[in-house]
């Protein structure tokens, strides 16, 4: 398709000095891959996971909404759910509001939309809908039935990659991987046990961490 020969240049000018571009590279592969092939997801994915980083607040939440709109209407969404959920789950810890509730936003949405596709699969859960766990945060909202439901079912591919990344060599890497290994945690809830090895090994890592934040997560 010609939308594969339009993503190298693209990708070669996601980083471009001026934020204005960079935004203009997101929204454009954005409608590239969409109304493209949807294959070229994973040509751009470490791409766009390297603008989370960003310094422009800007170029961070149009990768919030291009990822949004693949989870809720790419073709081939179910086969990139596990390589595209940690993005947006990513943002929703992002320090600038704007940003973290679009996510928030899109994130509600696809866990809804997961759920009404998905409904004669989740009957007996929707009719006695699990109550919240006893040693739930407080202060944290529970995610829908939808949202955790995504998360148990790709835990088990997210979560090699969380514990690699938070002991990447680079601060800012470990810090936003221990931030959504703690999203990831208040979603798996119980099935969180299923994964305790792995999981125990990242958390003994991460207590170990010299970056004060990583601990603190």
């Amino acid at each position: 398709m010609q939308s594969e020969s339009l993503i190298k240049p693209l990708m070669q000018t996601i980083s471009h000095q001026h934020s204005k571009v960079r935004v203009a590279v997101i929204q454009t592969t954005g409608a590239v891959i969409q109304y493209g092939n949807g294959k070229s997801v994973d040509d751009v994915l470490s791409h766009l996971a390297q603008r989370l980083f960003d310094d422009a607040p800007q170029v961070r939440l149009a990768v919030t909404v291009v990822v949004g709109d693949w989870l809720l209407e790419l073709r081939d969404r179910y086969s990139y759910f596990h390589k595209l959920i940690p993005l947006v789950l990513s943002c929703t810890t992002d320090e600038i509001p704007d940003i973290k509730q679009t996510a928030l936003n899109y994130w509600q949405k696809i866990g809804l939309q997961w759920e009404k596709e998905n409904e004669e699969d989740l009957k007996d859960k929707m009719d006695f809908s699990a109550t919240c766990p006893p040693l739930y945060p407080p202060e944290v909202q529970r995610p829908g039935l939808g949202c955790r439901e995504l998360i148990f079912r790709n835990l088990s591919k997210i979560l090699p990659a969380v514990s690699h990344d938070i002991t990447d060599w680079v601060a800012n890497t470990r810090i936003k991987a221990a931030q959504l290994l703690v999203v990831l945690l208040l979603h798996a809830e119980d099935h969180a046990t299923q994964h305790m090895e792995l999981l125990l090994s990242t958390l003994y890592r991460s207590c170990l961490d010299e970056e004060e934040k990583v601990v603190l997560n």
